[in-house]
């Protein structure tokens, strides 16, 4: 939001439009209608790519440059991701472009030199192997510094990494962003529903969030399975300091 050059008020609860502006050598903003900022760097989530097809036949005909296709989402914070590029030409294509495949909705893109997107399946695996990488470098600096003994180590490792002690791991930041995207549950593959509860699994500071998603999982796969009991314990364990299903290995009530 701070690459922003506002030239109007930006309702930041509302989706936005955005295309290259070719004079100004940025991306332009649209809201109601009308240009309300200009930027070089931006990211969109829940985004929808939208070609107007008589604007594109319009190109094809004249051979002149009109506005015609825009990416619409929701302005957010910036972060770095590994997507796959956007693209779009109005001669050879009639709709936005990504992974040689068309498309038309994308968890998040980044607006910089270029236009680069990633779907909800690649978002999750990133996520994850950051969860994961943090845990492994944690469980490393036990084992070798402490001789595996984690209470003794959680302090010293805190005030190495600079770091609030009820978050050594950094989850806050992932789970800013993992909680804001509007998954498309019904496509889930099984890779995404695994890391979806486990990233939900460690979203100890978000209980009401824990909730929705033990929800959603409920829906979509029921209750028996592995994914419902480990995450219903650790909702349990963190309210009440009990767990129905035995899955934790320490279960305390969260103060």
């Amino acid at each position: 939001m701070k690459n922003i050059t506002e030239i109007r008020p930006i309702n930041y609860d509302k989706p936005v439009f955005v295309y290259r502006n070719l004079h100004k050598k940025c991306w332009s903003l649209k809201q109601g209608g009308l240009v309300v900022g200009y930027s070089i760097h931006l990211t969109l989530k829940d985004a929808k790519c939208i070609v107007n097809k008589k604007g594109n036949e319009k190109v094809r005909i004249t051979k002149q440059k009109n506005v015609h296709a825009f990416i619409k989402g929701y302005i957010c914070d910036n972060f770095e991701f590994n997507g796959e590029s956007i693209s779009y030409n109005p001669y050879i294509n009639d709709t936005f472009i990504m992974n040689n495949t068309p498309v038309h909705n994308v968890c998040y893109v980044l607006f910089n030199n270029k236009v680069v997107g990633i779907n909800q399946t690649n978002i999750l695996t990133q996520l994850r192997e950051q969860d994961q990488a943090e845990r492994k470098e944690y469980s490393d600096f036990v084992l070798t510094k402490y001789n595996g003994d984690y209470k003794m180590a959680v302090k010293e490792y805190y005030k190495l990494k600079n770091r609030d002690s009820f978050d050594i791991f950094d989850d806050n930041q992932r789970m800013k962003i993992f909680m804001s995207i509007d998954f498309d549950f019904v496509n889930f593959t099984k890779n995404d529903w695994e890391n979806y509860w486990l990233l939900s699994q460690h979203a100890d500071l978000h209980i009401k969030f824990q909730i929705f998603a033990l929800e959603k999982i409920t829906k979509y796969l029921g209750v028996d399975n592995e994914y419902y009991k480990y995450l219903s314990d650790r909702i349990s364990c963190s309210q009440n300091g009990t767990q129905k299903y035995g899955t934790q290995c320490i279960c305390e009530k969260f103060n």
